[in-house]
């Protein structure tokens, strides 16, 4: 069975809002009301449900005010967070090229991320480095100091050593 969303229309009635459910066979029951908007939308849910005899989860529901100059301000509204979370997607592609060129073009992770506004951390986890595939383009180890076997300290200039 294919995935359905029911729309429905919600009219503010003295205390409740009516909701008014379209799709449903004719001769089936179709508005039920609820003093709260979000309990209006509970009920409108359970009312096709019940109806029809499926799960809660097996359809959609799309509930809008009667109020033209209401609905029109909630699907402005709607498409104004598609709009951002279209520009968050495209913000983030365009951050991790970023990250990744400076990077390939020899910035440090610390050098990208003060200029891309974010913490090095940050840069790291967007382009991380790749470690060295053998060992002839690996970095020689650092000598070690060696450590000397008696103490050569001498005591600083103006300073007395305290007797216990």
């Amino acid at each position: 069975m294919d995935y359905v969303t029911y729309e429905a229309t919600a009219e503010r009635g003295a205390k409740f809002w009516v909701v008014t459910i379209k799709g449903l066979p004719e001769q089936m029951f179709n508005k039920t009301q609820g003093r709260t908007w979000q309990e209006a939308s509970t009920m409108a849910r359970d009312l096709v449900a019940m109806m029809l005899e499926i799960d809660h989860d097996s359809f959609g529901m799309h509930i809008v005010p009667a109020d033209p100059d209401a609905a029109q301000a909630l699907d402005l509204l709607d498409a104004a967070r598609r709009t951002t979370e279209k520009a968050k997607r495209a913000e983030a592609e365009a951050l991790e090229a970023a990250a990744k060129t400076l990077t390939g073009h020899g910035f440090s992770v610390r050098d990208a991320g003060a200029a891309l506004g974010m913490s090095y951390q940050r840069v790291s986890q967007l382009a991380p480095q790749q470690a060295p595939q053998n060992k002839h383009t690996a970095a020689p180890p650092r000598p070690t100091a060696k450590k000397a076997t008696t103490s050569s300290r001498q005591p600083t200039p103006g300073k007395r050593k305290q007797s216990a």
